[in-house]
């Protein structure tokens, strides 16, 4: 019903289907597994504001939520009813991308167009063969326009970009629980403590802002960019402090029987010596932050060893696997080529960086996407 692709949607039966098919429409109660829809109760915590403004909402009690979702699922029974009211196979959620940032739009041959955040880890298909293209700092990286042209990006069954590495993630929660990972003198013990590790350094980077927002009374917002400033005069690989400042606010939040997770678009900095400088910078510049720097290695380690298992899965490489790993690869790998197998494909005909002036969802196929940015020189 969202992708754009869609000119015209017939639903045939009685008038009580119809009025049901209405009313979700009408209230975009398709849209709640992404952005969950929930009034209030009497006794849910909550700002005066939040209630008063919903007192103006015209919307269906949760009950009637509840009721008209549940039977048109029931009634659909087939792929609509899943591509309308799933979460989607990792559960993910896209920040949206603000006015002011830089973003890639590529273009199909039908005119449809696709907004690309920077530091996305995309993943595409070229001549049959599947690989990430890695969509680091756009201002500065100029050949990445033409990387993607030609290339075909692989969309879910809403005309959203299919995030591999969400999916892979979520599977690895799921099946990495009781497996031990090993690089060079590291261990971890189940995937989550190896997943911790691997995103530390955006927790300690959060942690000095809030610590530095507390101690000069500053709002975090200020704070936030303090602190992007002093790590890019840190001689690190990344100069930009706007750049910097998107590794730990741009992520997509990862929704797993476990709980939710953030997934960070930029894995890690540059090289190792980047990291034992942040790690560094930060330890000296607020003892309160307890850190050591010697565990900005085992961060690295930790980042390297999901990235080269993940590429290997993408590629099919088992013999690049620690046979240790094999089992978890191969439970891994059908996941895999089945999400492959029933994605759709956007092929790239054009191009460009463009700057946001208008809020606007990243990844979603859209035809008006020229009301939403002003072209880069």
């Amino acid at each position: 019903m969202s992708s754009s692709r869609v000119r015209k949607i017939i639903f045939v039966g009685g008038r009580r289907f119809t009025e049901k098919i209405e009313t979700i429409i009408k209230h975009r109660l398709a849209e709640q597994a992404r952005r969950p829809l929930y009034l209030l109760t009497e006794n849910d915590p909550a700002p005066v504001l939040l209630r008063e403004i919903l007192k103006d909402v015209e919307i269906p009690s949760n009950e009637a939520i509840r009721n008209l979702t549940d039977e048109i699922i029931v009634e659909f029974e087939g792929s609509i009813s899943r591509s309308i009211f799933s979460a989607g196979k990792a559960g993910t959620y896209h920040p949206a991308i603000k006015p002011g940032e830089k973003a890639l739009l590529v273009v199909d041959a039908g005119g449809n167009g696709v907004f690309i955040p920077e530091g996305t880890s995309l993943l595409v298909r070229a001549d049959g063969k599947l690989s990430e293209l890695e969509i680091g700092d756009i201002s500065s990286d100029k050949k990445l326009p033409r990387e993607l042209t030609g290339k075909e990006i692989l969309l879910d069954r809403r005309g959203l970009y299919s995030s591999f590495r969400a999916d892979f993630i979520k599977f690895m929660m799921d099946y990495g629980k009781k497996v031990t990972f090993r690089k060079g003198p590291y261990t971890w013990s189940g995937f989550h403590s190896l997943f911790s590790d691997a995103i530390q350094w955006i927790d300690i980077i959060r942690r000095a802002i809030n610590e530095h927002s507390y101690r000069k009374k500053i709002p975090y917002e200020v704070a936030e960019n303090k602190i992007s400033e002093y790590l890019s005069s840190l001689d690190l690989t990344a100069k930009d402090p706007g750049y910097i400042r998107s590794w730990w606010n741009r992520y997509e939040v990862i929704l797993t029987e476990s709980g939710s997770y953030n997934l960070y678009r930029v894995e890690h900095p540059k090289s190792p010596d980047d990291l034992v400088r942040i790690y560094k910078g930060i330890s000296g510049l607020l003892s309160e932050v307890m850190i050591d720097p010697a565990d900005a290695l085992k961060c690295y380690a930790a980042s390297i060893v999901i990235q080269h298992f993940r590429l290997s899965l993408l590629k099919g490489k088992i013999k690049d696997i620690s046979p240790s790993l094999r089992g978890l690869y191969n439970r891994l790998e059908d996941k895999i080529k089945n999400i492959v197998e029933e994605s759709e494909t956007f092929k790239v005909n054009l191009a460009y960086t463009v700057e946001i002036t208008k809020e606007i969802e990243p990844f979603r196929v859209i035809e008006n996407y020229g009301d939403y940015f002003r072209a880069v020189r």
